[in-house]
């Protein structure tokens, strides 16, 4: 995960490595930037990494990092048949 201003200086607030694994796990990145930046920008990429993969809860906030109680939130799984990715790759195989 990388944060920063997409533009020159293309100056870099933040870069967190993010392993996924199979189990929810939950990441945050605390930093710093200019208040003026109107030009920031978040780039999540996934390298080598085979399946699907699902963020849930992703949040970009001012202030401290509050931790949240998310065992308190009942689980939702996610079932890709007949979503959109799930559907255009359907119609791409059968051409």
């Amino acid at each position: 995960m990388i944060a920063n201003h997409r533009a020159d200086p293309w100056t870099s607030y933040t870069f967190k490595d993010i392993l996924i694994e199979e189990d929810w796990i939950e990441f945050w990145s605390t930093f710093t930037m200019p208040d003026n930046d109107n030009m920031a920008g978040i780039y999540i990429e996934l390298i080598d990494t085979p399946g699907q993969v699902w963020f849930d809860h992703f949040r970009l906030y001012e202030g401290k990092y509050i931790e949240e109680d998310l065992g308190a939130k009942k689980a939702k799984a996610v079932d890709s048949k007949n979503k959109l990715a799930y559907t255009w790759g359907k119609v791409k195989s059968v051409r």
